[in-house]
């Protein structure tokens, strides 16, 4: 399953928004809704099988040095999403976005 994350790009991180079903829901949110910091769309594929449909997990890692997480994922469930962001990373529930 491919998806489209929005990201945030402020204070030297990487932050996931919101995941949609399509660039175009995407990009529509960052027309609506100004925001701190540079704005970007990304395709991602949904990575492991999906618990729920309609719902994946965001997986971020920490990065101690600047005291920050970073994106660096879509899954389909909590375990591989909690896999990827490691020990003290951050792991969101997203509905993904459909209209």
């Amino acid at each position: 399953m491919i998806v489209y994350v929005l990201l945030n790009y402020s204070m030297g991180t990487a932050n996931d928004v919101a995941v949609c079903a399509s660039k175009p829901i995407a990009d529509g949110i960052i027309e609506k809704h100004a925001s701190v910091g540079r704005n970007e769309v990304v395709q991602h594929d949904v990575i492991g099988d999906i618990e729920q449909p309609g719902r994946v997990f965001t997986a971020s890692v920490y990065e101690p040095t600047n005291d920050v997480h970073n994106f660096v994922g879509v899954h389909g469930n909590f375990a591989l999403a909690k896999r990827m962001a490691g020990e003290r990373g951050l792991v969101l529930g997203r509905d993904v976005i459909l209209v």
